[in-house]
């Protein structure tokens, strides 16, 4: 059953308060993405650069357990791309982000278990 944008909302506005949400300026840099999840999952093996040059393009670094990974920050979908790769790091704890229609500036992630992913996405949320 399709939820409503105003349901979604609420049930994330219910998540952040259980600490299992957040929201990121889909500017934010890979350092800032991992602050965010860090503050949910903080044993998580994960590491994020601040932005440097490479080759006349500006990108973020992700570390996860020791592997890193180059994101453009120029990109629209920097915030998912970066998620995205979070969300692989997390499948073998049985966790996963879920989103719902980001806003023009923000970005919404909340947490939950792999087993309930079927469900969020029957209500509207989307896999990241």
């Amino acid at each position: 059953m399709r939820l409503t944008n105003s349901e979604i909302s609420t049930i994330f506005e219910q998540a952040r308060s259980q600490n299992r949400a957040f929201s990121v300026g889909l500017g934010f840099t890979a350092e800032d993405i991992v602050f965010n999840v860090k503050n949910l999952l903080p044993d998580l093996p994960i590491t994020g650069s601040q932005t440097k040059e490479s080759f006349g393009n500006l990108v973020d670094t992700l570390t996860i357990e020791g592997h890193e990974q180059t994101f453009d920050t120029e990109l629209v979908e920097h915030a998912f791309l970066v998620m995205a790769a979070i969300n692989q790091c997390l499948k073998k704890l049985g966790l996963v982000f879920i989103t719902f229609s980001p806003g023009d500036e923000d970005a919404d992630f909340m947490l939950i278990k792999t087993a309930e992913l079927p469900e969020y996405l029957d209500k509207g949320f989307l896999e990241v």
